[in-house]
């Protein structure tokens, strides 16, 4: 405990040199063919090796306190969970975490990622609103209205009849003024 308390080079040394003299006053006062108590095979103030014990021993030793090795004992039957989903699975003991009962989801056919359950191509959301692009489809499974909206501009340009007199009739300009205003009104 002293040792812990102090905190410079100073006081280790004095430490030290304390705990040299405990130690010299005890073989001192050493009586000849006294066996060393603590079921220890020397003297303490010889050098000799400490064998800790074990995991499991030391916590029959502190069955009073709850440990961190107590947790792996008791969830002995959850085999192959680590230890934070054993403390998920304590939390909530109603939740399972056995992955054999997650949800499959079906490949996509192009790149491997999950597909939409209801997509038209059975493809992921990626890859279908690439190919809907392409093909001008729709895919209402991903929300993708590509022939939808195309129809919906054609109609609301069918019904705006100065826009199609706008493109029809271009004054022809040697600038290029009328390519800019068509555009601009396209």
């Amino acid at each position: 405990e002293e040792l812990a308390k102090v905190k410079t080079l100073e006081g280790v040394a004095a430490v030290s040199q304390a705990l040299k003299l405990r130690c010299q006053e005890d073989m001192s006062r050493q009586q000849e063919g006294v066996r060393p108590a603590d079921n220890l095979p020397a003297f303490h103030w010889i050098c000799q090796p400490y064998i800790r014990p074990g995991p499991r021993e030391g916590s029959k030793e502190n069955s009073g306190g709850r440990s961190k090795r107590a947790l792996e004992e008791e969830e002995g039957s959850m085999e192959g969970l680590s230890k934070n989903k054993l403390k998920k699975q304590l939390r909530n003991p109603h939740k399972t975490f056995d992955p054999s009962l997650k949800p499959k989801y079906a490949k996509c056919d192009q790149c491997g990622n999950p597909k939409g359950n209801r997509c038209v191509f059975n493809l992921c959301r990626g890859c279908c609103k690439k190919r809907a692009f392409r093909e001008t489809a729709d895919c209402p499974g991903h929300g993708l209205l590509f022939k939808t909206k195309l129809e919906k501009s054609l109609a609301w340009k069918g019904t705006q009849p100065g826009l199609q007199e706008a493109q029809q009739v271009r004054p022809v300009t040697p600038s290029g003024f009328s390519e800019v205003v068509g555009s601009a009104l396209a």
